[in-house]
């Protein structure tokens, strides 16, 4: 059961919660990007109470959105969406991906990426 009030806290915070503002400027600014980690941390402080899971799963979500670290290091890092690194040096020839391949694959490592931290933040300080 802590699982889904685990992915229900993440969908409400990162997309209900989240506004036109916060999703275009956060990784330019830090106003929009902090008002976007509190408000994601929210609905967690809802469904896990006040505990000091809160702390990494708004930390680490601030910082990940504001320096668009999964995009920087884990999409651009593997070629996610073209011709990659990986493929081409395994003598694979690969033609560059349609862009939505990207963009889809980028906010699935994205949601990955938050859940598991989250997950974790909640196991083991919830």
């Amino acid at each position: 059961m802590i699982g889904y009030w685990l992915i229900v806290s993440h969908m409400l915070g990162d997309y209900v919660l989240q506004n036109h503002w916060m999703g275009v400027t956060k990784t330019q600014k830090w106003l929009p990007a902090v008002v976007h980690a509190i408000l994601y941390t929210a609905p967690f402080a809802v469904f896990f109470g006040l505990c000091w899971a809160l702390v990494p799963i708004g930390v680490t979500h601030l910082f990940i959105d504001r320096y668009s670290l999964v995009k920087r290091y884990w999409v651009d890092f593997w070629g996610i969406g073209k011709t990659g690194w990986l493929p081409s040096k395994c003598g694979v020839e690969m033609e560059d991906a349609p862009p939505f391949i990207g963009i889809w694959l980028a906010f699935i490592a994205d949601n990955t990426i938050h859940l598991v931290i989250n997950g974790a933040s909640i196991h083991y300080f919830g």
